[in-house]
């Protein structure tokens, strides 16, 4: 495998989600939430980025790709791994999700719930 950073626009991810074959089908509430925080600057680069298999198919990173390929313009940083063994997919974003909880490094939920329930309203 090799990994590298790479300046994904929104030419370069259209390009690669032609090489998306077998992935699971696109959620677009995930593809508008994704775009969403794109566009108001949220984006961070992460150890998450997109994964080709040793034979070039897509095997992570379509969401992500797709928001990226529908915007007028940017340039986002990502971790591009190639030459992943393509039966590594079976286990991939399988993990549980974080909570909102979670994500934020509360101890105490019902202060995240208070607050969900406010953006909710």
């Amino acid at each position: 495998m090799k990994a590298e950073i790479v300046n994904v626009t929104p030419q370069v991810a259209a390009d690669w989600l032609s090489l998306n074959e077998d992935n699971r089908p696109l959620r677009r509430a995930v593809v508008d939430g994704l775009k969403a925080s794109f566009l108001r600057g949220e984006y961070l680069q992460t150890h998450q980025g997109i994964a080709f298999s040793t034979d070039g198919k897509l095997l992570d990173g379509q969401h992500r790709l797709t928001a990226i390929s529908e915007l007028r313009d940017g340039v986002f940083p990502m971790l591009v791994t190639r030459g992943v063994a393509a039966n590594a997919f079976q286990v991939m974003d399988i993990g549980v999700k974080r909570s909102p909880a979670d994500a934020l490094r509360m101890t105490d939920r019902r202060v995240v719930e208070v607050a969900r329930l406010i953006g909710v309203t």
